[in-house]
């Protein structure tokens, strides 16, 4: 087939086309297909694909739950995923997981044999295991649930029973400062995401504990009794622990599809 100048494209308008379309598409790979393409002289061609797009576009229009808008560039995604050792985020795992459920339900429509041309293009079918793994650890905010794995949910279970016995004792702590007016003022307070008291000054020697801050009259003294601070060191390390286990389940789901990608 004869290529058309430069100058007769030109002509055409169809550098604006490509400019169009290049800008309205979501990733890298698009936007240089548009702007590598070149006019199809071939009218039976160009009449199936005219056709094509026609019935995908009136069919995207009846599935109102497919938002193809929201497709973006996975470049980054799949090329971390091919990285040993590396691990998605949980925003990542998003957008993967979004990408993954629009192609499935891209692929559903385009199964119909009207789309044979397609059918013969496509070199990768979305499993659909694939996204309820992912669905299984996170919620539907795309936080790792808590029951993302046994070792997770004992982890949790530990943080509340944690938490309640740090409650507890700073309110007989506090009873008890209260009782025998040791307080400045009746409330606890909160310094650094600690749990403090304050105490007089003048009093401040009555509890075993830290002192976190004075305040800015001098004559209050805000203590973090010491069994408190041994509990909240629990806490602290309980809130790592959380963290290297989620750091964990993340791993084992990008090593997932690590090994789907060397099949593709």
């Amino acid at each position: 087939m004869q290529k058309l100048s430069k100058e007769t494209i030109d002509a055409t308008g169809f550098n604006k086309i490509q400019s169009n379309l290049s800008s309205l598409a979501n990733s890298e790979s698009n936007k240089n297909y548009f702007k590598n393409i070149i006019p199809n002289k071939n009218l039976k061609q160009l009449t199936e694909h005219i056709s094509l797009s026609d019935i995908i576009y009136q069919e995207l229009i009846k599935r109102k739950n497919i938002d193809i808008s929201v497709l973006g560039n996975m470049y980054d995604i799949l090329s971390k995923i091919k990285i040993e050792g590396s691990f998605l985020s949980e925003a990542e795992f998003q957008r993967l997981h979004n990408t993954l459920e629009i192609n499935f339900k891209l692929e559903n429509i385009l199964s119909n044999s009207v789309f044979k041309s397609w059918k013969k293009l496509q070199t990768i079918k979305t499993n659909k295991k694939w996204i309820k793994l992912i669905e299984q650890k996170f919620d539907e905010n795309f936080q790792i649930k808590i029951n993302a794995s046994k070792e997770l949910f004992k982890l949790f279970e530990q943080k509340k029973l944690i938490e309640k016995k740090i409650e507890k004792k700073m309110a007989e702590h506090y009873e008890n400062a209260k009782k025998k007016k040791w307080l400045q003022n009746e409330n606890i307070s909160w310094i650094n995401e600690r749990s403090v008291l304050p105490f007089k000054v003048s009093l401040k020697n009555k509890i075993q504990g830290i002192i976190h801050q004075h305040s800015s009259s001098g004559k209050t003294a805000f203590i973090e009794p010491l069994d408190i601070v041994k509990l909240n060191n629990t806490k602290n390390q309980n809130e790592f622990d959380i963290h290297i286990e989620k750091k964990k389940i993340l791993l084992e789901l990008t090593s997932f599809f690590n090994q789907i990608s060397k099949k593709i």
